[in-house]
């Protein structure tokens, strides 16, 4: 299965809005750019749809403000009820470059 659609199955809203998300937390972090939480998300999709460059260099700048970021201590801890998306969540940050 490819990564975008495993990102439809793991995003609680439908796969139409992706493009959207994505607009909207690359506005969100040009308006609040120290907005981890934004960052986190961000990356994930970044990296669930391929955009690989995009979402390293966002990965970036979330451990530069971060530096002890974990993703699998994240996506462990995550309030996903399911776990199969909390793995595929953290899966999706180590694709995008952050440490696991």
């Amino acid at each position: 299965m490819n990564t975008q659609a495993q990102w439809r199955r793991f995003a609680p809203l439908p796969a139409a809005t992706m493009p959207r998300r994505r607009r909207g937390g690359r506005r969100a972090m040009t308006l609040t750019p120290r907005f981890v939480s934004n960052l986190r998300f961000l990356v994930a999709s970044l990296a669930a749809n391929g955009q690989f460059k995009e979402a390293h260099e966002v990965g970036r700048t979330l451990l530069r403000m971060n530096p002890t970021f974990s993703a699998a201590q994240f996506a462990a801890g995550h309030a996903f009820k399911a776990a199969d998306k909390r793995r595929l969540f953290g899966e999706h940050l180590v694709l995008a470059g952050l440490p696991e």
